[in-house]
């Protein structure tokens, strides 16, 4: 198989990219996967434009750190706000006394709010931030949902998740 091409399997599916692979296990109750979906969602996503750029392990250790602070288990959201004039992008848990965040300097290419379910999107980040290095964000909205995009060396990670109210 070549770069960008969808292969199915008996377990799964995954995309080739010249820089990894992306695999979904294939459901047992699912006799047809979506494979024409995945494959549009998965270009869409890698066509962005960045959205910001910091260090994986910082991130990593912020949304750890924000873990610490939810208080409603599944149903705690983490802001990320980014802002190009300042080149932060501030990370925050809305709790019942207040919020609490963490501001992370790096390369900020555009404003952006993001409203992400904590408990969903920290397995990835973390995944992701086991890379020393730095990794570049980028994003799109579509039908509520957050198509996310982080790139790490040379390996690309996509995640859609349902945009939080």
């Amino acid at each position: 198989a070549g770069a960008g091409d969808v292969v199915a399997g008996e377990t799964g599916y995954g995309v080739r990219f010249d820089a990894g692979y992306i695999y979904q296990a294939k459901q047992y109750a699912l006799k047809d996967y979506p494979v024409d979906s995945v494959r549009t969602l998965i270009d869409r996503s890698t066509s962005a434009a960045m959205t910001f750029k910091l260090s994986a392990p910082k991130l990593t250790d912020t949304m750890s750190y924000l873990k610490a602070f939810a208080a409603d288990g599944a149903n705690t959201q983490v802001t990320l706000t980014a802002s190009k004039e300042k080149q932060t992008v501030v990370c925050a848990v809305t709790l019942p006394n207040g919020t609490t965040h963490r501001t992370l300097q790096g390369e900020v290419a555009a404003d952006a709010s993001l409203k992400l379910p904590l408990l969903r999107v920290l397995p990835w980040f973390a995944h992701v931030g086991k890379n020393d290095t730095d990794v570049s964000f980028n994003h799109s909205k579509e039908d509520g949902r957050v198509n996310m995009v982080l790139r790490a060396g040379d390996k690309t990670y996509v995640l859609a998740v349902a945009e939080s109210d």
